[in-house]
């Protein structure tokens, strides 16, 4: 209702907007006392199935037009060192040719 009244109140600049709110109320209750509420029921299913339409299109839309190659897997920061060998296994390393890298936490040289 108040969505409706501030609508009205923009249009009709001259209605106040307590006033717009009742006069969108009064046109809700004369909706729905001459059309019964299955015509506020329909119009719900109506609405209901134009929005999920929208949302199949929308997902048909989204498959359809997606790249088809994933993202190459992460291969980390390069020069990157892990604070300990156990989050080097979690992630499977660094990918570094037996490079040797200093480790960030304690200085110490171990080999990838």
């Amino acid at each position: 209702l108040v969505g409706m009244g501030n609508i009205i109140h923009y249009l009709y600049g001259d209605i106040s907007l307590a006033a717009s709110v009742w006069v969108s109320a009064g046109v809700v209750l004369a909706y729905t006392i001459t059309g019964g509420l299955f015509s506020v029921a329909y119009t719900d299913v109506f609405q209901a199935t134009i929005g999920w339409l929208g949302c199949v299109s929308l997902a048909f839309y989204m498959i359809k037009n997606a790249e088809q190659s994933a993202p190459p897997q992460s291969i980390g920061f390069v020069g990157y060192s892990y604070p300990d060998d156990e989050a080097c296994a979690l992630y499977d390393g660094v990918p570094c040719d037996n490079q040797d890298i200093v480790n960030a936490v304690d200085g110490t040289l171990r080999t990838c």
